[in-house]
């Protein structure tokens, strides 16, 4: 019998399958202390709502941080990793786990998980993050001494994910808990998190609640007038070096506007946006922030931004495309006007390493794929792109002095996936494409185990647990791929991954110490994932840690010191399966007190990693379900991959809590949607509307047919939304809804909201479209014209 809904994985190999239910799901039962109020009037109904915000403190917060978490029963195969105290730590990677009935354990109506706080409170709403392993049915108890218990809440049906229970209890108790009736698995109840808010959430606000990653400062200012982009803007370049990001803004902006928008040198005037190039310009003397910072001013006379270097300019660009309005990403022409809020930013990068891993390995991507999701990785502030090239299921680098590789390897891919390799001048193509987005490109060459396409293509490689270690024409392989990817590559580093290895441990490290050197003879810096930074390498080798899979962590893994690189797998592995991997849990966690997910042990305490250590984040997405190549990378990579690269940007006291990283999403789905990228509609984000009018003209007889307007909204299926037109002239009438919905794995398109009319006279009208969707009602206007 495995621990409650172990995940059964190892990385890579195995897919996990779905688990879990939509989160964000408020259980329907009422609560059992208090009984409905009759019904008042409005007058009376508002003054009884501002009386019950009084009741609560402000501001509201989660107080069983501060308490003490106890349980009926801890699986007792693992305890440590399922301890009780996982349910309050505030990290969405570790994780209660209670004895499974299946083997003869007390019965699920007797188990219970519970929280002492540190003072009594009230409890406005109690929060729950099931694991798969979770109740059909449960009730939540409170208690004032420990002993007498009452019941706060019945809830029948739970729906499983991410729970939220109204209780409303404005007097204070001492205890809550979760206390089992019956479970829904074969295995006892597991839990994520229990949060206890003694208040209503605090709202996340605009603007900071627009820009993913949140800004480090940003000051509005609502009562200025905004900036407005219009047909005689210009892109001014101050300085010749900022000129190919001045190109890089216009080509941002040009389709959807189908403004010029002229790249000019020399000085500024009204309606410009101009790029300022210097020293001078760095937000802040800190390294990272003259490397990558930057400065923005937006106002009714014209954008400035403002960096020390061109990479710093092209931060500050992604974040003027997101005070933009969404239809910005738009391919053709979109009527006006392109507002942009008087605000100033000032903003730079936590951490210098913001990555995503892509693996074709295993099923190829095209040039065409890799370069998209380059820029999908650029619009989030990302500054490297980890490009996985060989693995047991595929060989995509060329390489001269040992054609077969490509010949056999690149013919191989998982089952039912794409074959393919990438020839030299497209790889350099690529990372010319890169380079002029400030993406650095790691090679991955996996070595010595998840090579069966190198020693398919070269079986005299072979040896046990993967390359042969202890013969020459093994390392002359070695030097001759590494010599020619180094020369593609201009990155200081290269992946020699290194994991999971049924070498055995003697030749493992004869064999990694030899690979490093023969890197760093070409160059190179190598990088490894755990544990191969256990066995003696040079301490400037990077540890791309990920997780302890085989329980043999241990100081040598961090001690001598050296760079590390942090890819938790419960945290920022993207090809792990929703609802049970979603936005929240992508983001609830710390870099600086990290759990390793597979263990439960302390990272930085039990193991001594020490934070000064900690270069970045990167966030990989392994190629096991990926059949489809880019559609299915992004619908896993995205809404994620931005909360991920919004912990290694933003300052750490602006990434504790995932409720502002999930705000801020919701206002992004309508920008993707009109980039037409494919991701997934996290149930757990409220997702906004965006509508944007149509420019019409009519037909010799004052016929109008067809789109009045566009709106863009993640989830919703057409069916969902009503429409009504007000023309303009007087007249109201109805309108369709029209496009494609949500599918398997495919987000909905922009749909087109489409109306007829006639205009009795010539004229200029200009009308007004009232959308209803099922979270939120929208207007747009249009301009119809009959001359």
């Amino acid at each position: 019998m495995s621990a409650p809904s172990e995940e059964q994985t190892v990385r890579r190999r195995t897919v996990l399958a779905a688990a879990g239910s939509a989160a964000l799901v408020a259980a329907s039962a009422t609560p059992a202390l208090s009984a409905p109020a009759p019904a008042a009037p409005a007058a009376a109904a508002a003054a009884d709502a501002a009386d019950a915000d009084a009741a609560w403190p402000d501001p509201a917060r989660d107080v069983a941080r501060d308490g003490t978490a106890t349980a009926s029963s801890v699986y007792d195969l693992d305890p440590a990793r399922f301890a009780a105290a996982h349910v309050n730590d505030g990290d969405l990677s570790t994780r209660w786990g209670s004895n499974s009935p299946e083997n003869g354990y007390p019965d699920p109506s007797r188990e219970w998980v519970q929280i002492e706080l540190a003072e009594p409170s009230p409890v406005h709403h109690v929060v729950i993050h099931w694991e798969t392993a979770r109740a059909a049915h449960y009730q939540i108890h409170v208690s004032d001494d420990g002993e007498t218990w009452r019941t706060a809440r019945d809830v029948p049906d739970a729906p499983g994910g991410r729970e939220v229970l109204e209780l409303g209890l404005t007097t204070a108790v001492r205890y809550v808990r979760m206390q089992g009736v019956a479970v829904a698995t074969g295995w006892g109840y597991s839990i994520f998190a229990m949060e206890v808010w003694n208040g209503p959430r605090p709202g996340v606000g605009l603007p900071a609640g627009r820009v993913i990653p949140v800004p480090v400062a940003q000051t509005s200012r609502p009562d200025a007038r905004p900036f407005v982009l219009g047909g005689g803007s210009r892109i001014v370049a101050t300085d010749w070096k900022a000129r190919a990001v001045a190109g890089l803004l216009a080509g941002y902006l040009r389709p959807a506007t189908g403004y010029p928008l002229p790249v000019v040198g020399g000085p500024g005037r009204d309606g410009d946006i101009t790029l300022l190039l210097g020293r001078s310009h760095a937000p802040s003397r800190a390294r990272l922030a003259v490397a990558e910072g930057y400065t923005l001013a937006a106002g009714e006379r014209g954008v400035r931004i403002a960096a020390a270097t061109p990479h710093g300019l092209l931060n500050g660009v992604q974040t003027l495309r997101q005070l933009l309005p969404p239809w910005i990403e738009s391919d053709t022409a979109v009527p006006g006007p392109w507002t942009v809020e008087a605000t100033e930013i000032r903003d730079h990068p936590r951490f210098g390493h913001r990555g995503l891993m892509i693996d074709p390995a295993r099923n190829f991507l095209e040039v065409r794929e890799v370069k998209e999701l380059i820029d999908g990785l650029v619009q989030s502030k990302g500054n490297v792109l980890h490009w996985h090239l060989t693995d047991d299921q595929g060989w995509r680098v060329e390489i001269d002095s040992w054609p077969r590789l490509t010949e056999v390897g690149g013919g191989m891919s998982m089952p039912g996936g794409r074959t393919g390799f990438y020839t030299k001048d497209q790889i350099r193509d690529v990372v010319r494409y890169a380079a002029d987005r400030h993406v650095q490109i790691i090679p991955e060459i996996e070595m010595p185990s998840h090579t069966t396409a190198a020693r398919t293509a070269y079986p005299q490689l072979s040896g046990a647990g993967g390359y042969l270690a202890d013969r020459e024409t093994t390392y002359a392989f070695v030097d001759d791929v590494l010599r020619e990817v180094a020369a593609l590559f201009p990155s200081a580093y290269v992946h020699l991954g290194a994991d999971e290895s049924d070498m055995p441990h003697d030749q493992y490290v004869r064999f990694l110490r030899r690979a490093e050197g023969i890197a760093r003879g070409h160059g190179k810096t190598m990088i490894g994932w755990s544990p191969s930074c256990g066995v003696g390498l040079d301490t400037g080798t990077v540890h791309h840690y990920w997780q302890d899979q085989s329980r043999e962590m241990s100081r040598e893994w961090f001690n001598p010191r050296r760079p590390v690189l942090l890819s938790p797998t419960q945290q920022t592995y993207l090809d792990y399966p929703y609802p049970t991997y979603d936005t929240r849990r992508a983001y609830s966690w710390n870099p600086s007190d990290l759990t390793d997910g597979w263990t439960g042990a302390k990272v930085q305490r039990d193991y001594g990693l020490n934070n000064d250590d900690i270069i970045g984040i990167e966030a990989p997405i392994w190629g096991e379900r990926m059949l489809r190549g880019l559609p299915d990378v992004q619908y896993q990579v995205f809404p994620r991959l931005p909360a991920i690269l919004e912990k290694a940007w933003s300052p750490a006291e602006a990434t504790e809590d995932a409720e502002g990283v999930v705000a801020r999403t919701g206002v992004q789905g309508a920008r993707w949607l009109f980039a037409g990228r494919n991701f997934w509609a996290d149930p757990g984000v409220r997702w906004e509307p965006a509508a944007v009018g149509a420019d019409l003209r009519t037909d010799q007889d004052g016929t109008v047919s067809g789109a009045v307007a566009r709106l863009a909204l993640p989830g919703v299926a057409p069916a969902g939304i009503t429409a009504t037109v007000e023309w303009g002239d007087g007249t109201t009438g109805p309108a369709t809804v029209t496009g494609d919905a949500p599918g398997d794995r495919q987000i909905n398109g922009v749909y087109r909201i489409e109306a007829d009319h006639r205009y009795a006279r010539r004229g200029t009208y200009r009308g007004t479209v009232h959308i209803t969707t099922p979270t939120a009602e929208t207007t747009t206007h249009f301009t119809a014209t009959h001359g």
